[in-house]
């Protein structure tokens, strides 16, 4: 027992020194690490014209995070009037509807954050509560977006 007793006392320091080591380099124990929820997809999505990378679309089990990898603004259209208003939106509201129905709880519906830098500059789009079809729906649509973006940006820039 006493053996045993050592050997976890050893295991606690040798935690406690990769904890320190991490968060005077990252802020994040190795607990905190481990936990750390990992994409289960991957998708990088590409302008049809040049393949140039646009965004990175990370599939999570409860959620979508889509982050463009070109500086695009939310005022750039058709982001709003398209990807937001039609499509986010109306996934949205169907979602509603089904909540009054009673077919599914509030916290099952679909629900998004835009989140927004300096200027008005996309940083990321959170999904939640999405399905497969929708996935595939939002990736393409998200692709469409950032392209018509991306070229209205280059252009006026």
């Amino acid at each position: 027992m006493r053996e045993l007793e050592e050997e976890l006392g050893m295991l606690r320091l040798l935690i406690k020194v990769i904890d320190e080591a991490l968060t005077s380099k990252s802020f994040k124990t190795a607990m905190d690490l481990l936990k750390e929820e990992r994409p289960l997809a991957e998708y990088t999505l590409t302008s049809t014209t040049n393949r140039t990378p646009l965004a990175r679309m990370l599939v999570f089990k409860e959620h979508l995070k889509i982050v463009p990898l070109k500086e695009l603004h939310a005022s750039t259209p058709p982001f709003k009037s398209f990807l937001i208003e039609r499509v986010l939106e109306g996934m949205k509201r169907e979602d509603e509807r089904k909540v009054e129905r009673g077919i599914i709880t509030p916290e099952e519906a679909f629900d998004y954050e835009i989140v927004e830098g300096e200027g008005g500059i996309i940083k990321e789009i959170i999904i939640r509560n999405y399905s497969n079809r929708r996935l595939n729906e939002i990736r393409g649509a998200c692709r469409w977006t950032f392209e018509k973006m991306y070229e209205k940006e280059r252009t006026s820039s």
